[in-house]
């Protein structure tokens, strides 16, 4: 499979590929859009931060990011509104106000109307890790390293630097 990790599952060995930027989106009008500087504690302050339903892993990482309460089965007290697609986010932040996060590779899907700006914090540069995962006695690995070439032959070069920030982890 090709899926966020780490896992840290005994029996799945984890190949990362590449590591992508988690970054913001957010309502020109928004307070924080006009912020110099945006640090990770500080979205734990509004009740306006938008977030994919429970059981994506990408809302995992935002809540272990940002330091929102992760009660599991518990609504978290600072969001109003989830969705289980980035691209509903993404309309709710533009029409309505708030913020997102979002994977960097999203961007490409990103049909910003001007109602919202893209930021990066500036405490943290965090990640998200993708890897392919295959169970340790797995046989076929040619078929995985032409796998793991594709896709670095497809991303861009940066994205294969694990030292370009921080991984977040989501378990």
């Amino acid at each position: 499979g090709i899926v966020s990790t780490p896992l840290k599952e005994q029996d799945i060995k984890e190949v990362p590929v590449y590591y992508e930027k988690i970054l913001l989106y957010i309502n020109k009008n928004h307070e924080l859009a006009t912020k110099e500087y945006i640090h990770s504690s500080d979205l734990k302050n509004y009740s306006d931060v938008w977030l994919l339903t429970q059981g994506h892993c990408f809302r995992y990482h935002i809540i272990n990011l940002c330091e929102l309460d992760n009660e599991i089965g518990a609504p978290l007290a600072n969001i109003q509104y989830e969705s289980g697609s980035l691209e509903s986010l993404f309309r709710l932040v533009e029409e309505e106000k708030g913020l997102t996060l979002f994977p960097e590779l999203a961007l490409d899907y990103l049909n910003n109307n001007g109602n919202a700006v893209i930021r990066e914090l500036d405490d943290i540069i965090p990640l998200r890790e993708i890897s392919i995962i295959h169970k340790n006695n797995y046989v076929k690995m040619n078929l995985l390293n032409a796998l793991e070439k594709e896709i670095t032959n497809t991303i861009p070069e940066e994205m294969t630097n694990p030292e370009r920030g921080t991984v977040v982890e989501w378990k």
